[in-house]
């Protein structure tokens, strides 16, 4: 498997950042060539002063081209660097906007769950109530019994109102509970149309971040 390389073209021309640089080498030898004529000039007595003025000029021109050359290579480095930071947001944007799609869709899936879970306890509710209904008439049923052959306040008797009284809560209770599956049916279903809108969203700015990059290309292979 290949190396991670990033691959960056500078508007259509690749060649600009070396080619400044070996203009900026370029320059620099120039100035060298020309500091070395300077110098053998000092040598050579039969030459004229203006001919040592001509020299002169030479190397400041020589060394006014490497300083352009210089300017010019600094320049592109500076376009080099924005475009990698450019290069490393559009990267930044495109990961975060994939993770809130997958944030989104999970939301979405759980607000699903929440809503089905919603219907079994309503359902459960329901039964729940049925069997409170129908332990509070047994137990009435063995109260009156119970009294009837071992009197009002024997065991008996006291055990089936305590009875009855648990049968009457867990009835109340599962009213509640039927009561709380609804509301709970009511909030997955809007949790499940809030995450479908984020989702939605989250799929835009993820193929919008996609398109973005336009001077960069990632090769993660």
């Amino acid at each position: 498997m290949a190396g991670n390389k990033v691959l960056l073209e500078f508007a259509g021309d690749a060649s600009k950042l070396d080619k400044a640089a070996k203009q900026s080498t370029d320059a620099l030898d120039d100035v060298g060539k020309a500091s070395k004529d300077t110098s053998e000039q000092f040598d050579k007595n039969d030459k004229s002063s203006s001919s040592l003025l001509d020299k002169y000029s030479k190397l400041g021109n020589a060394v006014s081209g490497a300083g352009d050359a210089i300017d010019q290579a600094s320049g592109l480095l500076d376009t080099f660097s924005q475009i990698q930071n450019q290069s490393y947001e559009t990267s930044q944007r495109q990961q975060r906007a994939l993770n809130d799609v997958a944030q989104a869709q999970e939301d979405f899936n759980q607000a699903i769950r929440d809503s089905k879970q919603a219907t079994i306890d309503a359902g459960q509710s329901q039964i729940d109530k049925k069997q409170a209904d129908l332990d509070a008439a047994n137990a009435l049923k063995q109260y009156n019994a119970d009294v009837k052959e071992f009197g009002a306040g024997s065991a008996q008797a006291k055990q089936d109102q305590i009875d009855l009284s648990q049968a009457k809560l867990d009835g109340k209770q599962a009213t509640e509970d039927g009561a709380q599956a609804l509301r709970d049916a009511n909030q997955a279903t809007i949790d499940a149309k809030g995450a479908q809108l984020d989702l939605n969203d989250a799929q835009r700015e993820a193929q919008e971040a996609e398109g973005g990059g336009d001077a960069a290309e990632v090769d993660l292979d």
